[in-house]
């Protein structure tokens, strides 16, 4: 029910490491007047050759596993970002990974651990974001707990688990309302459950933008 956080880290860096291999050439081809596009399709695959790849593992795997077992920075890439992801600091990277496992919980269960969880952030975590959460992200705050460190090595307080609440499911009749067009919403709603549009109601927000129009209509007339 939780992430082996070192084998995570050393996958998304991994990634991370074949992404900038990519995204610096087409840099390079786009500075000297390449179309981005035909750009991107020259550099498709590079980093990616299997000798290529194994060179990048072993050297991420020799590196992070170290760091991890000293407890030191190691020889990876861990900075804050630089991979365009731009999702926040340690508490999206916790809120992030632990709505992948939220995910993957509700598909193998069949039901949602916690049915208030919602990542509000627009974007993700950028990919070092997530290695140094990983690999760094609240040491001061396990230190300070005395948090035991899990049989990886890495302190248990950096292995995002499934969110649970005992938040109760939003009613059937509610969820396939909000699923569905307003326009048929209010051909097949019943009475009740139409007053549930009006404001101040349980799916007010699915006709709010429909009242600031109409308010902005009547303030302009």
């Amino acid at each position: 029910r939780c992430f082996d956080a070192p084998l995570l880290a050393a996958l998304l860096e991994v990634v991370l490491r074949i992404h900038r291999v990519a995204s610096t050439a087409i840099a390079t081809d786009v500075e000297a007047g390449v179309a981005p596009s035909a750009a991107r399709a020259a550099h498709a695959m590079d980093g990616l050759a299997p000798a290529e790849v194994e060179a990048t593992v072993d050297e991420v795997v020799e590196g992070l596993f170290a760091s991890w077992s000293m407890g030191g920075d190691g020889d990876v890439d861990g900075g804050g970002g630089g991979d365009g992801g731009g999702g926040g600091g340690s508490g999206s990277a916790a809120r992030y990974l632990g709505g992948v496992l939220w995910t993957v919980a509700m598909y193998t269960d069949g039901v949602a651990a916690d049915y208030s969880y919602r990542f509000t952030n627009l974007n993700a975590p950028a990919a070092s974001s997530l290695v140094a959460y990983l690999r760094n992200g609240h040491l001061a705050e396990t230190a300070a707990a005395g948090t035991t460190t899990a049989a990886s090595g890495a302190p248990s307080s950096l292995l995002p688990c499934v969110p649970s609440s005992s938040a109760a499911p939003l009613p059937a009749p509610l969820v396939c309302s909000a699923l569905l067009p307003l326009g048929e919403l209010r051909k097949l709603a019943d009475p009740v459950l139409l007053a549930e549009l009006e404001e101040g109601g349980s799916l007010a927000f699915l006709t709010a933008a429909e009242r600031e129009r109409a308010a902005a209509a009547a303030a302009a007339a």
